[in-house]
Order: structure tokens, then C-alpha cells, then sequence
């Protein structure tokens, strides 16, 4: 186990990134200076790094009762421990695509706040809501949500 990383957080984000969240963290205490601008770093970038990449372009820019639901929302629900959010979801965060999938013969379309998967919501489907909503009703959604589905390997 390495000892300067005793919880296995990975720190690592681009240039860009840091200094986005270096800004984000200066607006943040300036809003509550009762929290150091060094913790809202440190968290901003823990969970930009573990899991959750959020669009910190659009988080600086956001209005002050977003901009502090979100901070404020990383900071209160953040394990310490993993860099995790638990069930707080950013409106920030980057939306991550929907993947239908069977567990035990039912289909099921997980779904949550802006788009974002959310193991403890999911939309249940008979086989003919299935079939249509995999074909063009499906196509419809996703580009009306801006999402777009993983692309086949390569071969």
C-alpha cells in the first residue's frame, strides 16, 4: 500500500483542469470563507478525478444558487475515504451515457436527474416497449439528450 496515498484517491487532473478548479475554489470560499479555498480544491478535484468528471467550464460560469449547489453539494456528500459522491449527483457533472441492459428477463433503462444513470431509479419495459424504444424512439432520446452511445471496438 502506498503510504503517501493511504486511501488509493487518484489526484490526477490536466492542466486546464487544475486551473479551473483553482478558480472554482477561489469563487467558492469568497461565497464561505468559513471553508478554506484548499478544501474546496482538494474536493472539487478529488471527485473531478475519481469516478465523476465534472464540466468545470460550465461550474465556474453558473449562476451563484447552482454554482453553490454543487460545491456545497461535493463538500457535505464527498467520502473522504474513495473520492465518491454516494447519491448526490451535480448538475455540473459530465452526463454519462445510458446503457440498457436484462437483469433476470426484464429490460431496464437506468435513469436519473439530467440524464445521468442512477442505480436507484430505472425505467422498466415490456419486450415490445423494448423493441421500439432500442429502434428509432430510442435514436430520438438520445439526441434529444445530447447523448451519444459508445462507438463499436475497432477491429
Amino acid at each position: 500500500m502506498d503510504a503517501d496515498n493511504y486511501y488509493n484517491i487518484n489526484f490526477d487532473v490536466s492542466e486546464e483542469d487544475n486551473e479551473l478548479i483553482r478558480q472554482i475554489a477561489t469563487r467558492a470560499h469568497a461565497m464561505n470563507p468559513d471553508i478554506g479555498e484548499l478544501m474546496y480544491r482538494l474536493d472539487i478535484r478529488i471527485v473531478h478525478a475519481n469516478g465523476l468528471p465534472l464540466r468545470l467550464a460550465d461550474l465556474l460560469a453558473a449562476d451563484d444558487m447552482n454554482f453553490a449547489h454543487d460545491v456545497g453539494g461535493i463538500c457535505r456528500n464527498m467520502d473522504k475515504t474513495t473520492g465518491r459522491l454516494g447519491n448526490f449527483v451535480p448538475r455540473f457533472a459530465v452526463p454519462a451515457p445510458l446503457v440498457p441492459f436484462r437483469l433476470e428477463g426484464v429490460n431496464v433503462m437506468p435513469f436519473g436527474p439530467d440524464s445521468l444513470p442512477n442505480p436507484h431509479i430505472a425505467i422498466v419495459f415490456t419486450e415490445q416497449e423494448w423493441d421500439a424504444f432500442q429502434g428509432p424512439i430510442m435514436e430520438a432520446w438520445a439526441s434529444q439528450n445530447h447523448i451519444t452511445q459508445p462507438s463499436a471496438p475497432s477491429e
